[in-house]
């Protein structure tokens, strides 16, 4: 009877847990970056009478994560890429309504200044043709300066998002870190904790929507995050940081910078993925080669009006 006792208890005392396990389920449905546990359960060593094995009731043996780790790398690369097109589209979107609108645009500009200068040279004595092209000529140098103040606000738009952008990838590199000293220090019993490789896996994809990373897990579960070319934002439970700086041949055009200890690496040409590569690639694409174009019709009408 005592026997069948412990065996009743061990079912009883399996089914809690499993219970236990269902009920933080259901209460985490909407924590960001949760991830479902299951019970393993398993049937306890039985013990031997003269008639045989006799079975001695269940114990649960393992609490897991139904993860799958191709699904979360694949997760992870797609946040990357999406928060590069969505920063790289936003400011597109800008500068192609300011090169395009009718009202804002170098060509309406262009077209109103050629067809004064038409005009009065069909009739050069005509004074009110004569003053059109002037005033004609101030208004497209005028459109020149406006479009030129948009771009430079643009850019100087673009230096304060790198500020903001690296302050948060400093801010998730450190959370990551302690994640992974925590991680580390909990599996020395050799089960996973899980809330903790949650939180983890979720720190890592929002940082992911910052700047593309690349993860290495380690032996003792701990991840090495690296972006760039390889730089390491993150060892175990070393971190190193990223700062946007002036840059070195033009201080309006803002840079990224690697800090390792004592030492400073410029990344800038490197970085890929998330909200920073979006905005680094926008800006070496299509800002500074629009800048460069712009400066260059303006001198060509210059040189050939003059």
């Amino acid at each position: 009877m005592a026997d069948l006792l412990n065996i009743g208890l061990s079912g009883l005392s399996a089914a809690k847990t499993k219970l236990s396990v269902t009920g933080h389920n259901i209460t985490n449905i909407n924590t960001p970056g949760y991830t479902r546990q299951d019970t393993v359960q398993a049937t306890r060593t039985p013990q031997f009478s003269g008639a045989g094995y006799i079975g001695s009731g269940t114990s649960l043996t393992d609490i897991r994560r139904s993860y799958n780790e191709f699904l979360t790398t694949q997760l992870r690369s797609s946040t990357a890429l999406n928060s590069d097109v969505k920063a790289y589209k936003s400011q597109i979107d800008q500068l192609d309504g300011l090169l395009a609108g009718t009202t804002t645009g170098v060509t309406p500009s262009l077209q109103a200044f050629f067809s004064a200068m038409q005009t009065a040279a069909e009739d050069p004595a005509n004074i009110p043709a004569r003053q059109l092209v002037l005033a004609e000529a101030e208004g497209l140098a005028r459109r020149f300066n406006n479009i030129y103040d948009n771009i430079t606000s643009q850019n100087s738009f673009i230096n304060k998002q790198l500020v903001t952008t690296t302050e948060q990838i400093n801010r998730l590199a450190q959370t990551v870190g302690s994640l992974n000293a925590a991680i580390s220090s909990a599996g020395t019993n050799g089960q996973q904790p899980n809330d903790l490789l949650d939180a983890r896996d979720e720190a890592v994809r929002q940082l992911s929507t910052y700047v593309g990373v690349t993860v290495v897990v380690q032996d003792d579960n701990s991840f090495n995050l690296s972006i760039g070319s390889g730089q390491p934002l993150v060892v175990g439970s070393t971190v190193n940081q990223l700062q946007a700086v002036p840059g070195r041949g033009d201080p309006n055009t803002f840079e990224i910078d690697f800090i390792s200890g004592g030492s400073r690496q410029n990344i800038t040409g490197s970085i890929s993925g998330g909200e920073m590569g979006g905005l680094l690639r926008y800006r070496t694409e299509v800002l500074d080669p629009t800048v460069n174009a712009l400066g260059r019709l303006a001198l060509s009408i210059s040189s050939e009006v003059n």
